[in-house]
């Protein structure tokens, strides 16, 4: 797992293995120009380590929403952790505590 920060805190983004199906994932958490900070999990589909991924952009899980970066952050950790211990069809009934 390693997070990143972008720019001036303008987002953060993790790729997460889980555990339970040995898939990749890209949780990433934006401002929304018009709004409040969303999270979305997109499936890496193919990937060969440090030189290519591709990630499927068409069809994002989207999680919580939240007002301030500083909720983003802790949010968005708890849905690492989510995304690390449960399969992808837990995430909605686990993530509604968020």
């Amino acid at each position: 797992m390693k997070r990143v920060y972008t720019n001036n805190r303008q987002g953060i983004s993790t790729k997460m293995t889980c555990l339970r199906n040995c898939k990749k994932y890209i949780i990433s958490t934006a401002e929304d120009p018009r709004g409040p900070w969303q999270l979305a999990i997109f499936p890496i589909t193919f990937e060969i380590p440090f030189l290519y991924g591709h990630v499927d952009y068409s069809h994002p899980f989207v999680g919580p929403i939240s007002e301030t970066f500083n909720e983003a952050e802790v949010v968005h950790g708890k849905v690492e952790t989510i995304v690390k211990d449960q399969l992808p069809e837990m995430w909605l009934i686990t993530m509604h505590g968020c």
